[in-house]
C-alpha cells in the first residue's frame, strides 16, 4: 500500500515577472503573536508555526491575480514541463527595459512528510538559467542539487548516482532537472 504524503506550502517568492519587478514573499509562516495559538500547526523540530489557512486581499491591480498565475506556472512548469522547441512560458516585468532581458525567479518552499524542501529556479523564455534543490532539517540545509551552467553540483550523497549524471545530461535547456527526473522515473 502507497504512503500518503502530506505536502504544505510554506513560502512562495516570485520575482521579474508580470506586476512584481521585486522579490514578492506569500508566507505561511505565523507570527509570534500568542492569540490563537490553538488553531495553528506547530512544528517543533523546526520551532516554528504554520497558518492553516491565509488569504490574499488587495485593491483592484495591486497583483493577486499576477501571483496566483506565477503560481500556476510554477506547478504547470515542475509537474509538465515544456517540449523541445517550446519556449518557456515566462511574463517577465515590462515597465522596464532590463527586466525584459533578465530572469524570471521563483522559490517555494514546502513540508512534505515532516522534511521541508525548498526549490529555487530562474528563467527566460529560452532556458533556465539556474535552479536549486534544498532538503531542510532541523539543525541544517543540504543542497541536493544545484545547477548553474553546464555541470550539476550534487550533494556527496548523490554525486556517485549515475542515473542522475544521465538524467542530467539529458535535461534541455527549457526543462527543468527536477521535472525531467520526475518524468523518466528516477
Amino acid at each position: 500500500m502507497l504512503e500518503r504524503v502530506i505536502v504544505v506550502l510554506i513560502r512562495f517568492s516570485v520575482c521579474n515577472w508580470m506586476s512584481f519587478r521585486d522579490e514578492t514573499e506569500w508566507t505561511l509562516v505565523a507570527s509570534r503573536e500568542k492569540q490563537h495559538r490553538d488553531r495553528i500547526t506547530r512544528l517543533e523540530e523546526y520551532k516554528t508555526s504554520i497558518l492553516p489557512i491565509t488569504a490574499i486581499y488587495g485593491g483592484n491591480a495591486s497583483g493577486k491575480t499576477a501571483l496566483f498565475k506565477a503560481l500556476n506556472f510554477v506547478q504547470r512548469f515542475v509537474v509538465k514541463g515544456t517540449t523541445p522547441d517550446e519556449p518557456i512560458p515566462v511574463n517577465p516585468f515590462r515597465l522596464e527595459e532590463p527586466s525584459l532581458h533578465s530572469p524570471s525567479r521563483f522559490s517555494i518552499e514546502l513540508l512534505a512528510n515532516h522534511a521541508i524542501y525548498a526549490f529555487h529556479f530562474a528563467t527566460t523564455s529560452e532556458q533556465v538559467v539556474e535552479e536549486k534543490l534544498v532538503r531542510i532539517n532541523r539543525a541544517s540545509e543540504t543542497i541536493l542539487y544545484d545547477r548553474q551552467g553546464a555541470e550539476p553540483n550534487f550533494a556527496p550523497e548523490l554525486r556517485d548516482n549515475d542515473l542522475l549524471k544521465f538524467a542530467y545530461q539529458g535535461t534541455r535547456d527549457n526543462q527543468l532537472f527536477l521535472t525531467n527526473t520526475v518524468l523518466q522515473n528516477m
